[in-house]
């Protein structure tokens, strides 16, 4: 008798998820089952003929196996397919899914995309949307504007068990396969309820944030934080931060209250003032008005 042992990749336990797609560029997130080093095949073919493989980090127990992609060099406007590698082997078949790069960055572009947030306690409280969502191949790009699970806690493995909850929702998985995915929190994503600077553990709720969304960037090099700047075509959006460096709500005003803080605050005014795009959009988690409620 002979036995034949074979050496097999760690399962692909989610994923994949399209995070930032540029215009020459395309960001992967995905969950191993188990340690693994994380790759991406790239090729403008159906069968994946001629496909290009890129590198990605080692899936560690130290961000419970998930982490994200870069495949650079690309095309703009050019549909490419794409699938997950694992310790070098292939963890999915055919057929592969595929996605859009941007067009150059200031040309005309037409875009539609969608927006969505308070996706509530369990992922099934959401599955009628996402399924909607699935069925709408128009919908290129997908904004997630906060609480977008309900762990209310900085504990990074709650947090996870929650996006987890909600990634496994098969509209959101048909989804986000296909159309780039962009995150910014709210308050029960970042912590407790109308959590704020303060917050204990805030920190560990970024480290989480940056491993489970593939988003161009996060916050500025000498500032940390979620906020950044991205392009598509000659539409320009502005995906803000508005709890990492918020005051307490109930805190006095003394003419230095701030929910962005003032690095940011510079940032965003600096970002506008600088910008060509036709249209410019701002996304916040909360709202910009002061006769709402206190979390306003």
């Amino acid at each position: 008798l002979l036995a034949c042992y074979c050496v097999q990749a760690a399962p692909l336990e989610q994923g994949p998820m399209l995070g930032h797609v540029g215009s020459q560029e395309i960001r992967v997130w995905v969950r191993a089952s188990a340690p693994a080093s994380l790759g991406l095949m790239v090729s403008p073919s159906s069968n994946m003929e001629g496909a290009t493989l890129y590198e990605g980090p080692s899936l560690e127990v130290q961000t419970d196996f998930n982490g994200h992609v870069r495949a650079t060099g690309l095309t703009p406007s050019t549909r490419y397919h794409y699938a997950v590698v694992l310790d070098g082997k292939p963890v999915m078949s055919a057929p592969y899914p595929s996605v859009m790069t941007a067009p150059l960055e200031g040309t005309p572009t037409h875009l539609r995309f969608a927006f969505g947030s308070c996706v509530g306690h369990h992922g099934s409280l959401a599955a009628a949307a996402w399924g909607q969502m699935a069925s709408d191949p128009s919908i290129e790009l997908l904004l997630m504007l906060g609480d977008n699970h309900y762990a209310d806690s900085t504990d990074a493995d709650v947090q996870r068990a929650a996006y987890y909850d909600h990634r496994g929702v098969a509209g959101f998985r048909a989804l986000s396969s296909r159309s780039s995915g962009i995150g910014i929190w709210d308050d029960h994503d970042f912590g407790p309820n109308d959590s704020d600077r303060t917050s204990e553990g805030r920190s560990e709720s970024l480290r989480t944030f940056q491993s489970m969304w593939a988003n161009l960037a996060y916050g500025q090099s000498d500032h940390p934080g979620i906020y950044h700047h991205f392009q598509r075509g000659d539409i320009d959006f502005f995906m803000l931060d508005d709890r990492y460096y918020r005051w307490p709500n109930r805190s006095e005003d003394h003419g230095d209250k701030t929910m962005l803080g003032a690095r940011q605050w510079a940032w965003l005014k600096s970002g506008l003032k600088a910008s060509k795009a036709k249209l410019k959009f701002i996304a916040s988690g909360s709202e910009w008005q002061k006769n709402g409620h206190l979390d306003s």
